[in-house]
C-alpha cells in the first residue's frame, strides 16, 4: 500500500491509496510527477514545486539557489526518514508544504550549513507536533526568524536554553560536568556581543531584562544547591524538621553527612505542586537545601578546573546582558533546534 498525494485542480484535497510495487510510497504532485519512497526521490517533488520561485533571478543566481533548495530538503526527508517515517503522511498539508517552501527559500539565498541544519531541525520537529498549539506556532515563526539570526546569536539562545530554561536532574557530579562539557561548550566557539543581544530583542527571540548582579558560576549555584553541598548533620537542622526518609540522601562531597535529596532548587517546586505531604514546609525544605554550600569561589574554581572551555563564557556573563536576557517562546524553539542540531542526543523537550 502506498499513498497518492494529488494537486491537481479538480482535487486540490484528495489523499488517497495507490497500490504500487512492494516496500513503494509513491506521490504525485501537479498531476503528472510519481515518485517512490527514497528521500531524494521525494525531494525532487517539492523541488519541482519551489523552483518557480527563482525564475525572477538571474540564470546563474537561480540555478544556485535551486541546488541549496535541493540540498536542504534532501537533508531534511533524510532526517525525517530516519527520525520519524511515520511523520511521511503530514507532508501532505498545506500547513508543512509551506512551512517547508520557507525554510527552503531562506536557505536558498545564504546556503549557511549552519542555519540549514537548525531549518531542518525544526522542519523536523514541526513535522510531529500538533498544528495551531503554542509549539507548533513558535516552531513555524522560527523559521522565519532563525535566518536573521547570527551563529553567535544562536550559539547565545542555545546556552541561555540549556542554563536558565531547562532544569536538568542530574545523577551526580561526573553527569553535571560532561553536560557543560557536551552541551554547553560547543557553543562558546563565537560568542554575542552588546549589539547582538538588542538585534536578538528586535526579532523576538528574547527581551533584555533588569540587569542582574548574579554570575554565571552564582547562577549555577543557586539553581542546582545539591551539586554543591559540603553536608549537614541533623542537629543542624531547624527545628521540628521533618524526618521524612526520602528527603535526604548521603551528601554527594561526604558521604559521612547527608543532603536534601533533591538537586535542583526548582525540583522542591515541582514535588511540592505534585502534592507531597510536605506541601507547606517548601521554604523550610530550600533553606536546609542550601545550608553548608560550598564558597562561590571555590565553586568557580572546580567548574573551571573541570570544564576550562567555559571561562570565555563566564567572563561574557555579566560584560554584556546575558546574565538578564530572557527567552521568548521563538527563541526557546530556535535555541533548543541548535543544539539538537549540534548535539543530536542532548535532552531538548517541548514546552
Amino acid at each position: 500500500m502506498s499513498w497518492l498525494w494529488s494537486r491537481n485542480n479538480d482535487d486540490k484535497k484528495a489523499i488517497q491509496a495507490q497500490h504500487g510495487g512492494d516496500d513503494s510510497r509513491q506521490y504525485q504532485a501537479h498531476g503528472d510527477i510519481n515518485i517512490g519512497a527514497t528521500p531524494s526521490e521525494i525531494a525532487r517533488t517539492f523541488n519541482e514545486m519551489i523552483r518557480p520561485e527563482f525564475d525572477r533571478l538571474s540564470t546563474h543566481a537561480a540555478q544556485v539557489a535551486y541546488e541549496r533548495a535541493t540540498e536542504l530538503t534532501e537533508n531534511f526527508l533524510e532526517r525525517l526518514y530516519q527520525n520519524a517515517p511515520e511523520h511521511f503522511s503530514i507532508l501532505s498539508t498545506p500547513h508543512m508544504q509551506r512551512a517547508l517552501q520557507s525554510a527552503q527559500l531562506e536557505f536558498a539565498m545564504t546556503g549557511d550549513e549552519e542555519l540549514g541544519r537548525v531549518l531542518v531541525d525544526l522542519l523536523v520537529e514541526l513535522s510531529g507536533t500538533e498544528i495551531r498549539t503554542i509549539y507548533a506556532t513558535s516552531i513555524t515563526e522560527s523559521l522565519r526568524v532563525a535566518p536573521n539570526l547570527t551563529v553567535a546569536q544562536m550559539n547565545a539562545l542555545a546556552i541561555i536554553e540549556r542554563i536558565r530554561v531547562r532544569v536538568f536532574n542530574f545523577s551526580g557530579l561526573d553527569a553535571f560536568y560532561h553536560f557543560l562539557e557536551t552541551e554547553v561548550v560547543p557553543f562558546t566557539d563565537q560568542l554575542p556581543g552588546a549589539i547582538d543581544l538588542r538585534h536578538m530583542q528586535a526579532m523576538n527571540v528574547g527581551w533584555i531584562g533588569i540587569a542582574s548582579t548574579d554570575s554565571m558560576i552564582l547562577e549555577i549555584l543557586n539553581r542546582y544547591p545539591g551539586l554543591f553541598s559540603l553536608g549537614f548533620s541533623s542537629d543542624e537542622l531547624p527545628p521540628h524538621f521533618p524526618e521524612e526518609p526520602t528527603l535526604f540522601i548521603p551528601a554527594i562531597r561526604d558521604s559521612s553527612k547527608q543532603q536534601i535529596s533533591l538537586i535542583a532548587s526548582d525540583h522542591v517546586d515541582v514535588v511540592i505542586q505534585r502534592g507531597h505531604p510536605l506541601y507547606n514546609q517548601r521554604d523550610t525544605i530550600k533553606q536546609v537545601q542550601k545550608l553548608n554550600l560550598m564558597p562561590l569561589a571555590d565553586v568557580e574554581h572546580e567548574i573551571l578546573k573541570r570544564v576550562p572551555g567555559l571561562a570565555p563564557l563566564v567572563h561574557l556573563w555579566q560584560d554584556t546582558n546575558v546574565d538578564s536576557f530572557q527567552l521568548t517562546s521563538i527563541g526557546i524553539a530556535i535555541g533548543g533546534a541548535h543544539v539538537r542540531s549540534r548535539v543530536p542526543t542532548a535532552d531538548v523537550t517541548s514546552f
